[in-house]
């Protein structure tokens, strides 16, 4: 008789155990656990066991803890790497798995790295040549998933009728509007510096022919995602950048009409969240005015977002957006090269380490952006086979492959060439 039942010895419990052990064993391996800290009560128990302890127990299959689990301080790791079979952190040669791929993996979901001092880059992101996973070129690989594959199949050596999980591979496309509009719909300040601007290059009539609505602005290519991500049944979001204007915010003034039904044209096609700011993972408020003014403009919930730049601050982003309502976050993904930045491509919920709790907030990780693949090939052909490299990776996991775009890369005004071509070539692989 077949179970998905796994009991699970551990000295003690706490926070980080319970969070690991969902996402790993119960959402990535398939299996119910119940996690036991009776010694004599785990000895009787019948059934598919592991033991995650320095203690023995007479043919059970055992995992020999790194201290991460239980510490109860936010502090630096002496991270032991093997590269056998597989990249392992927190590698130990007493394991018989040859390292602790629960404290691995919580490493990377947690997202550890973050709370320690670090590098950052000129937009006060981490330097992404300092995580650990690209410092050993392993970026590109789900290594969450391939651990839980790696205990799934080591467990079910023991206890040959323990029933894994399966999850099947999905696509997501989705869009970072950045300015909704690249030249009409400006407010009549920049309206007159376009025109001041575009009458010394030689661009007015142009211009003008946009304005009035004789050629469809350059940004315009809306209708096509959608019709081209239905025409597959991918999943498609947009993110709507409504804040108020920087030095890195070009978008659309978001109280005029015009701007106003464009967005609501485009939620009646495909869901629509919030593209947060490049200030707003700074202030509070300003995240909390541009979520309810989207809210506004669309007369609906909005429950997913993309911080603008991929900007945000380790863990209170996230804790700003989930008490603003926020149940999904687009946000972690590499800004130079494509890959896994959380080491996993399926979706995981959020743990805040300084506050020792799961927040009400979904990750779904990305791993492909146009913009990295202009900055690493010259060519849509090499930009397509790293894509359906990293999709082939995804798929062998059952994971969510998320791609994400921007109009201005989309239609060429970006680039060395058009990532709509590239988007179309990928999709005619599903």
């Amino acid at each position: 008789m077949h179970t998905n039942q796994l009991f699970i010895y551990s000295v003690k419990r706490n926070h980080r155990l319970n969070y690991i052990i969902a996402e790993l064993f119960e959402r990535r391996i398939g299996l119910n656990v119940e996690i036991v800290i009776n010694r004599e009560q785990f000895e009787h128990t019948e059934g598919p066991r592991l033991n995650y302890s320095e203690q023995f127990f007479e043919g059970v299959p055992q995992i020999i803890p790194a201290k991460l689990i239980f510490e109860k301080r936010i502090q630096n790791q002496e991270l032991e790497i093997s590269h056998d079979s597989m990249f392992k952190l927190y590698s130990n040669p007493l394991n018989q798995l040859g390292f602790d791929p629960i404290a691995a993996a919580f490493y990377f979901l947690s997202m550890h790295e973050d709370y320690l001092p670090h590098r950052n880059d000129d937009h006060g992101r981490f330097s992404q040549a300092d995580r650990i996973t690209v410092k050993n070129n392993v970026h590109q690989l789900p290594l969450v998933e391939h651990y839980a594959r790696l205990v799934g199949e080591w467990l079910q050596s023991y206890y040959p009728s323990l029933s894994l999980g399966t999850t099947s591979s999905s696509v997501c496309v989705t869009i970072d509007v950045d300015q909704l509009f690249a030249v009409k719909a400006k407010g009549l300040a920049r309206s007159i510096l376009g025109l001041a601007a575009d009458f010394f290059r030689g661009k007015l009539l142009t211009r003008i022919r946009i304005i009035i609505g004789k050629t469809p602005d350059p940004n315009e290519i809306y209708s096509k995602i959608i019709e081209l991500c239905e025409s597959k049944h991918i999943p498609l979001i947009f993110f709507m950048q409504v804040g108020e204007n920087s030095r890195f915010d070009i978008n659309n003034p978001p109280h005029l009409n015009e701007v106003k039904q464009r967005i609501n044209e485009i939620a009646l096609s495909a869901e629509v969240g919030i593209h947060p700011s490049y200030f707003s993972s700074d202030d509070n408020e300003k995240m909390e005015t541009e979520v309810d003014r989207l809210r506004s403009i669309m007369s609906m919930a909005v429950k997913s977002s993309r911080q603008h730049y991929l900007r945000y601050q380790i863990p209170r982003t996230y804790r700003d957006l989930s008490e603003l309502g926020i149940a999904e976050d687009y946000s972690i993904g590499f800004t130079d090269s494509n890959g896994f930045r959380a080491a996993t491509c399926k979706p995981f919920r959020f743990f805040d380490l300084e506050r020792d709790e799961v927040l009400p907030i979904t990750i779904h990780p990305m791993a492909t952006m146009d913009t990295c693949a202009l900055k690493q090939h010259q060519s849509v052909g090499d930009a397509l086979d790293e894509m359906l490299a990293l999709k082939q990776s995804v798929t062998e996991v059952g994971g969510q492959m998320i791609t994400t775009w921007h109009a201005e890369v989309l239609t060429g005004q970006i680039g060395a060439w058009s990532s709509f071509e590239l988007l179309e070539q990928f999709l005619a692989h599903e």
